[in-house]
């Protein structure tokens, strides 16, 4: 079976090599760390693909062709697999697409090292056998969000509903390199459409400029801003038979900038008409140049981000109360970049700095890779003039105002890092988002942190990916009396954090910063409107439980349909019937753990939720269990409620593979409610069941009326 990965540039699959068929898609550089430096290969032709040998030229000025017997070649260990023993790995990407990449960044050199931190910052999908670049390589992957939540980076090949149309597969197997400006002149036609006959200038006010500044001002404009500004302004229309004009089209910067090789043409080539012949792209022969070079348009600015430098008075680090919060990171990789993991993100620089004092403004530098839009740097300026800075800043910001003393922070994080942050003052004042919430879970746990001493962040290669605040409190203020943290404070919550209405039990003595959202749903509706029409609780398990369903009848509303969890194509599902119509509700849930790797391989840390057992206030009981386990089989233990109130809701922590890790009860003060199920008729019966030794004779009294 042959080994592949793809290209971490175009996506498409590194080929092995036969002796029928050459192909671009064979030939692949390699770059790499190693103890003697960053370096790229040569090219190399993909032979050993049964043994996922990537053997290539050490001199990246040669080709597998035209090496000799004493040249020097070598085989680097790539991608997913393990490092040699010197910590030598490496990322691969088509000869071609490296090609593609100098051109984009002449007349500078390709920074390998920020290359390989960028591939490094981005997780690895093993199901893709590639990097999972939030611009899925121009729709060649998608994410699928159906099968997990919008922060598990599961991505997927295909599926009838993503897979290319057959037109569009044709087009990718074309070199991106390789643009064959001979066929495109066959189709040009130099003969412009005709300017308009009434040639008068009247109310026009870019008449009066001559020609050469209406052509500046055209160059710094987009084609299409140049045609509506014509509609305006007959003055323009002369812009259109200008050859500095259509130059500046296939200039960096322009729309057709990707089909560089015209500029090389000189006056051979009329490029009006070559811009408009290459209007679609022309899927059978730059369909795929466009594609990579779009990719790089999105990787490039990023490479070329650099981090602030470490201030000489950086603070140290300070021991005392103080919060934090993570995406989903692994070990500190600083020392190098050799090392790839299927979620989250990874730590290259750290920086800290003292809290500045009358901050009256912050701007919140952004950045991405063709999806979600992250936090990647700060600007803080101060009354007194002197602005302090961190992190990767670039000119794509938001920054806001600060009215009043900051007190405190909402953060919006997921696992690849800081997404959006909004900033309390002391006047009540509450800013606008910096930055993109969507998707992302959000944290109270900094809202009435302040005042702040010290920031501490984290970043990989583009972003922040972890955000520390030092307070000068002398206590904890995130604890409750009880010795118990505030769950509604410090949790990281999906969708959104609770409402104080609804009750959650706190019942944990501390609380991690690191990367563990807590998910929710309510089933109750308001009020407890919904649980009349509660019908069903559907539990998935794969091996632990993955997901929660709430059914209802037909008559309720659509908002009603709520779960808890995800779960995959293949888990198997197991129903309990509830009557909510007439009046049954849940009181109780009881949750058994069971060791990690008891289940999995490889081994887990965290408890996985194995078995359940629901209780309601008819007396029935159901557990669901692993296949082929009884109830005595595990030790279960009751979820506390606050008292006097129903079970409307539950609040979970979940592996993205393996299930649940920790399961919670959300309950309402609903006392109508309340009262009604124990009036109910069918409570005098479960007394007389009592009297009953056997099941099922206390379940046909129960259902007699039903």
């Amino acid at each position: 079976m042959e080994v592949e990965f793809r290209c971490v540039i175009c996506g498409l699959y590194i080929h092995g090599a036969n002796e029928t068929a050459q192909s671009w898609l064979q030939e692949f550089r390699t770059v790499y760390s190693s103890p003697q430096g960053l370096c790229v290969t040569g090219v190399g032709l993909y032979k050993q693909a049964n043994a996922g040998h990537f053997t290539a030229p050490t001199s990246r000025n040669q080709t597998w062709s035209t090496i000799g017997p004493d040249d020097e070649v070598a085989t680097i260990r790539v991608m997913s697999q393990p490092p040699a023993a010197d910590n030598t790995h490496g990322f691969l990407l088509h000869a071609s697409c490296w090609t593609l990449l100098e051109k984009y960044v002449a007349p500078h050199e390709v920074d390998i090292g920020r290359l390989l931190e960028l591939c490094v910052s981005v997780p690895y999908a093993a199901e893709c056998h590639g990097l999972a670049w939030d611009h899925c390589y121009g729709d060649l992957i998608y994410r699928d969000e159906k099968s997990g939540y919008p922060w598990e980076d599961i991505c997927r090949e295909t599926d009838p509903e993503h897979e290319p149309q057959p037109r569009a597969k044709r087009y990718l197997n074309n070199d991106p390199c390789k643009v064959n400006l001979l066929r495109l002149q066959k189709d040009l036609v130099s003969k412009p459409p005709n300017g308009p006959k009434d040639c008068s200038f009247v109310g026009d006010c870019f008449a009066q400029l001559p020609l050469e500044l209406r052509e500046m001002i055209a160059e710094l404009l987009t084609t299409q801003e140049v045609f509506n500004i014509r509609s305006a302004a007959r003055s323009f229309w002369p812009i259109f038979e200008s050859k500095a004009f259509w130059k500046s089209r296939f200039r960096f910067g322009g729309d057709r900038e990707f089909l560089f090789e015209a500029l090389e043409q000189k006056d051979k080539i009329d490029l009006r008409a070559l811009w408009r012949v290459t209007g679609r792209f022309r899927k059978n022969c730059l369909g795929n140049r466009r594609r990579v070079w779009a990719i790089l348009q999105t990787i490039v600015p990023l490479m070329d981000a650099r981090i602030t430098p470490v201030a000489p008075d950086q603070p140290g680090v300070r021991q005392g109360p103080g919060a934090g919060v993570s995406g989903h990171s692994h070990a500190d990789i600083s020392t190098g970049p050799h090392a790839v993991y299927r979620r989250g993100c990874a730590i290259f620089h750290k920086r800290r700095l003292y809290w500045p004092e009358k901050i009256v403004r912050i701007a919140a530098s952004l950045a991405g890779a063709g999806g979600a839009t992250y936090v990647s740097g700060f600007q803080f300026h101060t009354e007194d003039g002197p602005s302090a800075s961190v992190g990767y800043l670039s000119p794509n910001q938001q920054a806001c105002t600060i009215d009043s003393q900051i007190v405190g922070f909402l953060v919006a994080v997921d696992s690849g890092g800081l997404r959006a942050i909004r900033v309390l003052t002391s006047s009540n004042q509450q800013t606008p988002w910096l930055g993109d919430p969507t998707g992302a879970p959000v944290t109270e746990r900094f809202i009435e942190a302040g005042p702040f001493l010290q920031v501490g962040l984290a970043f990989d290669a583009f972003k922040i990916v972890s955000i520390y605040f030092d307070t000068g409190r002398s206590t904890d203020p995130w604890q409750t009396e009880t010795g118990v943290v505030n769950l509604r404070r410090m949790a990281l919550w999906y969708p959104c954090v609770p409402p104080s209405s609804l009750h959650l039990v706190d019942q944990h003595p501390h609380w991690t910063s690191n990367f563990e959202p807590v998910t929710w749903t309510t089933f109750g509706g308001p009020r407890g409107e919904h649980l009349k029409c509660l019908t069903n609780v559907f539990v998935t398990r794969r091996l632990a439980i993955t997901e929660i369903d709430f059914q209802f009848s037909d008559d309720a509303p659509p908002e009603s349909d709520t779960s808890l969890g995800h779960c995959g194509l293949c888990d198997a599902g197991e129903n309990f019937e509830i009557h909510g119509a007439e009046g049954e509700i849940i009181t109780s849930i009881s949750v058994a753990y069971e060791s990690g790797d008891l289940y999995f391989e490889p081994t887990i840390e965290e408890d996985v939720l194995a078995a359940i057992k629901i209780e309601t206030s008819w007396g029935m009981s159901h557990a669901f269990l692993p296949e082929g386990t009884r109830e005595e089989d595990f030790h279960f233990k009751e979820l506390p409620t606050e008292k006097d109130t129903i079970i409307t809701g539950l609040y979970s922590t979940q592996h993205p593979i393996h299930g649940f890790t920790g399961l919670g009860v959300i309950t309402e003060t609903l006392p109508d409610i309340l009262a009604a199920s124990e009036t109910n008729p069918c409570m005098s019966q479960l007394r007389e069941a009592e009297e009953f030794d056997t099941c099922s004779d206390y379940e046909s009294m129960v259902h007699a009326d039903v």
